[in-house]
């Protein structure tokens, strides 16, 4: 996975505490060696699937999955944004 990076992005969920799910104890859903392989490579960005509460994803990291270049996919809890 360092040599050759998957094409496919990691999937995170990272809860809703508006709603009493703070998430999972640990946010990534698939994609583990996806990560550690883009950070081994010190990659500036990882692409991902956000699931849960999107404001909460900014708050955690600082990026908004609703910007007009990223694609939203038809689930309105799931967004594809470049982490």
């Amino acid at each position: 996975m360092v040599l050759n990076p998957a094409s496919e992005p990691i999937q995170l969920d990272v809860g809703c505490p508006g709603l009493g799910f703070g998430g999972p104890s640990w946010p990534v859903l698939d994609g583990n060696h996806r990560l550690a392989a883009a950070i081994y490579r010190e990659d500036e960005f990882i692409s991902a699937q956000v699931s849960g509460d999107l404001d909460h994803a900014f708050e955690l990291f600082q990026v908004d999955c609703e910007e007009p270049g990223f694609k939203t996919l038809s689930d309105d809890s799931i967004s594809e944004c470049t982490i």
